[in-house]
């Protein structure tokens, strides 16, 4: 296992860790030493969180959180469930999952704009994002444009915006000209380790793309990492842990000074006070 200290403000994506259970993800990211570790609750058990990271214990590591909005009631992962908030005070970011259809979109922005404007009244120094998936990725001009309004929409509501390049994109997302729409409301980049190797092709290649540009055009963007080895090596911490730190160990030389205290966005003044409906 690498004996190289693990790089300042490297988030660890423990999405493909949590399935192989409790023990394993703890040595993990004990060996990865992240400073943050990127828990997608959109689809983990809460219990799974728990016997992972002692919630009573304020020796781990923060966490960044992915969260759905609330437009299915059955899905009760929401802002207000215990596991949320014992984790807002020390939560660097908060992400509201964006619905992949259009016409749910603008509810999951609302309920963004309403976790931020709760999270400011309690004074926490959480970070509330929206978070583009992969499947919302398209090439073409009208997206780009899709991607501008949204940037807008961000501005108004002072919130951000998250970007998963884990998934299976469209090949023909431009990721220069969309990472340029999206602004400086760009606050979090979630990739997977082989993305940011020089043997990166197709999809790897355009992540890797997209998170230089970003990284380039703001410097206090956080960019989450995610493990990815081939499958006879999935159970070895040691080659886990050695994907993660040589990744992350590329990827903060760009981005110049840790991105550690980068403060929250969400007390920005608006520019236009166009509310979402509550």
């Amino acid at each position: 296992m690498s004996e190289v200290p693990s790089p300042s403000g490297a988030i660890l994506s423990t999405r493909k860790l949590l399935p192989f259970g409790a023990a394993f993800t703890s040595r993990v990211a004990e060996a990865c030493r992240p400073d943050s570790v990127d828990i997608d609750l959109t689809w983990t058990l809460p219990g799974a969180v728990r016997s992972v990271f002692r919630l009573d214990s304020s020796d781990g590591p923060s966490a960044v959180l992915w969260i759905p909005a609330r437009t299915d009631p059955a899905r009760t992962m929401t802002a207000d469930s215990p596991v949320v908030a014992r984790w807002l005070p020390t939560c660097p970011v908060l992400v509201i999952d964006l619905p992949p259809h259009p016409s749910e979109q603008m509810t999951g922005i609302a309920a963004a704009y309403r976790i931020a404007e709760k999270t400011a009244n309690q004074s926490s120094c959480c970070q509330v994002t929206i978070g583009l998936r992969a499947s919302h990725l398209l090439g073409g001009r009208r997206h780009l444009v899709n991607l501008t309004l949204l940037r807008r929409r961000t501005e108004e509501w002072g919130i951000a915006i998250a970007l998963d390049l884990t998934g299976a994109f469209d090949p023909l997302w431009e990721a220069e000209a969309a990472v340029l729409r999206l602004g400086g409301r760009l606050a979090l980049v979630r990739i997977n380790s082989r993305a940011n190797l020089p043997s990166a092709v197709d999809r790897d290649r355009v992540a890797r793309r997209a998170v230089r540009a970003a990284i380039e055009q703001c410097r206090d963007l956080r960019v989450s990492i995610e493990p990815d080895v081939a499958w006879w090596q999935r159970r070895n911490v040691g080659a886990v842990a050695d994907a993660w730190t040589l990744s992350a160990r590329r990827i903060y030389p760009w981005g110049g000074p840790s991105s550690q205290g980068v403060p929250p966005i969400h007390e920005e003044r608006r520019r236009h006070r166009s509310l979402p409906p509550r």
